[in-house]
């Protein structure tokens, strides 16, 4: 039975009572969930958190979601859950963290070029939110952690491209695992780095806002290779 929750990271627990209820309903493939609105409602959460906590377990392969119908169980077979996939490379030491940094540069300049071209007051109104929260917290490495993945995801969600915001929530899950959690705690230990870190993106957020798209893909480019550069001092690579 779906139960009314409270919290900052509403679509965490929202993915786990869907999860739950698939289970408890015994819902097959090609079964449909109820309504978001109807789940909204269920859970005392807004629709918007239903929609993105669904949008993950698509991504993950346990949804598919069809425009004006609604969300159905996907078949398991033959589709890999990303995060798990990558994590366990990550694991294996087959990924490393300069390779995640590598992958990240390539959508996220991306995605920050974007996002200065199509952000309306509303992404602009979320950014500087974040930021905010990030100068309150910035002397607590995992509060700013915290701050980092929504900051980027908020950019991905702001770029208008679907799979390019895929892309980042996996990347995003994948750098919560292993070595690039452990790297990154001790570098924003350091606050001189984390200080940095807010600075670029404060800088980033008001290029995406002026929407001058040259200078958010070039500030992230640097934010990214300062990153780099952290990781391979790190790691020797």
């Amino acid at each position: 039975m779906l139960k009314p929750i409270k919290t900052d990271k509403l679509y965490i627990l929202i993915m786990e009572q869907i999860k739950n209820l698939i289970n408890e309903e015994n819902l097959k493939p090609g079964d449909k969930l109820p309504p978001e609105r109807e789940i909204a409602a269920s859970l005392s959460v807004s629709r918007a958190s239903v929609r993105q906590a669904i949008s993950i377990l698509a991504a993950r392969g346990l949804l598919t979601v069809q425009q004006g119908s609604g969300a159905y169980i996907a078949d398991p077979k033959g589709v890999p859950h990303l995060v798990e996939e990558l994590s366990a490379s990550l694991a294996a030491q087959q990924i490393s963290p300069t390779d995640i940094t590598a992958a990240r540069y390539l959508i996220e300049c991306e995605t920050a070029r974007l996002c200065a071209l199509n952000a309306d007051k509303a992404c602009c109104d979320r950014l500087r939110s974040l930021l905010d929260r990030s100068r309150i917290a910035e002397n607590r490495a995992a509060s700013y952690e915290d701050m980092n993945h929504d900051l980027h995801l908020a950019i991905a969600d702001g770029c208008g491209n679907k799979v390019y915001r895929i892309l980042m929530e996996n990347l995003l899950e994948l750098m919560r695992n292993n070595m690039w959690r452990f790297a990154k705690e001790k570098s924003t230990s350091r606050l001189e780095v984390l200080n940095l870190h807010l600075d670029q993106h404060e800088a980033l957020v008001e290029a995406i806002c002026r929407h001058d798209s040259e200078s958010a893909r070039k500030i992230m480019s640097d934010h990214l290779a300062d990153i780099g550069d952290e990781m391979s001092f790190l790691f020797g690579d």
